[in-house]
């Protein structure tokens, strides 16, 4: 009987332990976004309870306090009517002063004043006939243009012949410079789009440009959104980053790129951002297979933000077909998807 109750006991604990397990599975299942949201937020905190402590009561003034306030009040008042008609008096003294002397100022009589004698301008006298100067005029005479009589061209060719050809049948001769022309090199801008997953619980899709002009200064974004699915829980958030990047490699089968921008990223909770410094490069394997990788590091509101990216791209006539891995960390918070898509240059 007791082996029976043994068993049974462990049997229970056994499944409880199972139970456990796989609820803590489903936990860090589905928190990798909700890590993530956490993380950039980490200074933020619930506000403080009040506190339940009253402010102290005002003690109640005694009768005496109040009988001697209000004899202070009245002899402050007293006080007051008597200033108030001391400064009435000196106000009138001071205006009949002041208009006795505006009174005396009226006495004064203004100077005579002399007067020039009036000045007369003389005026011509216009009924005179006037004088009319000739006008010497130069003759024009047009120039003779001598014709230009075009002289025959003599080719030499191979057999040392002369042949004679006209000015008028001659062709300009066009030369196609095609030395030196590379699609890798002429065609440095570019826009992209993948899907992707991580095979486990969450699935992105992105968007991508970047406007280069050779050797020299560009503009470079992508926007990526990831979406967790486990069980009845939905969860989504979008990181993405602009940055001013600079081509400082471009040597042989090369090109690398600099720069420094913004990234951000936006959840059910908000928008968090943060500074963002950024390096990538394409390595031209073949003719038709290219190798690129980007890394992106900075911060998202409270939490470090790290991105890698490696790609392999196959090029075909119109566009390329991009096959790669990407890496998000977050605050500790890691998101590994394999993606795929297209690619074209411009």
């Amino acid at each position: 009987m007791n082996n029976r109750k043994t068993a049974s006991t462990a049997f229970v604990l056994t499944l409880t332990a199972l139970f456990c397990g796989f609820t803590q599975v489903n936990c860090n299942a589905q928190s990798t976004l909700g890590r993530i949201s956490k993380a950039v937020r980490k200074s933020s905190s619930p506000d403080k309870p009040k506190s339940s402590k009253s402010k102290p009561k005002p003690k109640p003034k005694r009768k005496s306090d109040s009988e001697s306030e209000s004899k202070s009040k009245l002899a402050r008042s007293k006080q007051d009517r008597r200033d108030d008609r001391t400064e009435r008096t000196d106000r009138k003294q001071k205006s009949q002063q002041n208009l006795g002397s505006r009174i005396a100022e009226l006495i004064f009589f203004a100077p005579t004043t002399a007067y020039a004698d009036p000045f007369i301008q003389p005026v011509f006298d216009l009924t005179t006939q006037p004088v009319i100067l000739p006008i010497t005029q130069a003759a024009y005479v047009p120039l003779q243009q001598t014709p230009v009589v075009a002289e025959p061209v003599a080719v030499q060719d191979v057999a040392n012949h002369s042949i004679v050809q006209s000015p008028d049948t001659l062709s300009p001769i066009t030369i196609e410079e095609t030395i030196g022309r590379d699609w890798f090199y002429e065609t440095a801008s570019k826009v992209w789009a993948t899907v992707g997953s991580d095979f486990d619980n969450i699935t992105a899709g992105g968007i991508g440009l970047n406007l280069q002009v050779p050797g020299s200064i560009g503009l470079d974004g992508s926007v990526v959104t990831l979406r967790e699915s486990v069980d009845d829980i939905r969860n989504h958030l979008w990181i993405g980053d602009v940055n001013l990047v600079y081509e400082l490699l471009t040597a042989g089968n090369l090109r690398g790129r600099v720069g420094i921008g913004v990234n951000w990223l936006n959840d059910a909770l908000g928008t968090e951002a943060g500074v963002n410094l950024t390096a990538s490069f394409d390595l031209r394997l073949t003719n038709r297979l290219l190798l690129a990788a980007e890394g992106d590091l900075g911060n998202l509101g409270d939490a470090d933000f790290f991105h890698g990216r490696v790609n392999f791209a196959f090029r075909f006539d119109a566009c390329e077909w991009l096959l790669g891995l990407d890496h998000f960390n977050v605050g500790g918070a890691e998101v590994n998807n394999v993606f795929t898509g297209l690619q074209f240059r411009f």
